[in-house]
C-alpha cells in the first residue's frame, strides 16, 4: 500500500561509521605525592595522517571490535588520501592536563583539575574569521573540574563533582553550546 506521490524514506542498515587516519602519538606524565597531598600533570601529542591502507570503496570492514563499517552506504570517511585539507599538512593535538589530589582526612578526598587541548590550524587555507564554521581552523577546549570522593565503608564511596567546559574555535565546530557545566553525584562499590 502506497501514498500517491509520495517516496517512502529508505530504512539503512545498522553500521558504524568512521574516519580512517593514521594516529600516531606520544605522552609525557607525572605524579609526585608529599603527605596528604599528590600532584599530576601530562602532556599529549597526536598526529592525525591520510590512512596508508584505504578501503575499497565498496566492500566496507570488520573493525577491531567485530562491528562491520560499511564504505558502499557512505558511512566511511575514506576521502582524506586525496584531500588537500589533509595533504596540506597534518592535523597535529596537543592536549595538557594538571591537578592536585587533597587528603582531607584518611576517608575524604578532594581533587582539582585542569585539562586544556589545543588543535594548530591545518589543511587548505580557509576564512578563520568565524573559526567554529571550519573544523581545520584552530581551535581550543579547555576545562576545570572538582571532585569530593568520600568512602564511607570499606568496599563503598560516593563521590560528587563539577566540571566547566568551554570550546573555541575548529574545536567548536559541530557544537550546539560552547560552554558546559557537568554536575556528578555517584555510589561506587569496589570489587
Amino acid at each position: 500500500m502506497g501514498l500517491a506521490g509520495s517516496t517512502l524514506p529508505a530504512v539503512l542498515p545498522q553500521v558504524l561509521t568512521a574516519t580512517l587516519s593514521n594516529n600516531s602519538s606520544v605522552m609525557l606524565v607525572g605524579k609526585y605525592s608529599h603527605g596528604p597531598v599528590k600532584l599530576f600533570a601530562g602532556y599529549e601529542f597526536i598526529r592525525y595522517a591520510p590512512p596508508s591502507n584505504p578501503f575499497a570503496p565498496l566492500t566496507g570492514f570488520v573493525d577491531i571490535g567485530g562491528e562491520f563499517v560499511c564504505a558502499g552506504c557512505a558511512a566511511i570517511n575514506n576521502t582524506n588520501i586525496n584531500n588537500t585539507a589533509f595533504n596540506a599538512g597534518d592535523k597535529l593535538f596537543h592536549v595538557f592536563w594538571t591537578g592536585v589530589k587533597y587528603a582531607v582526612t584518611d576517608n575524604l578526598d578532594v581533587t582539582g583539575a585542569y585539562y586544556h587541548y589545543d588543535q594548530p590550524r591545518f589543511g587548505v587555507p580557509v576564512d578563520c574569521a568565524d573559526t567554529a564554521a571550519f573544523s581545520n581552523c584552530h581551535g581550543t577546549f579547555d576545562a576545570v573540574s572538582f571532585v569530593a570522593d568520600w568512602q564511607f565503608a570499606k568496599k563503598f564511596d560516593t563521590y560528587a563533582g563539577l566540571m566547566f567546559s568551554q570550546v573555541n574555535g575548529g574545536l567548536a565546530n559541530g557544537f550546539l553550546h560552547r560552554n558546559s557545566i557537568d554536575p556528578t553525584v555517584g555510589l561506587r562499590f569496589r570489587f
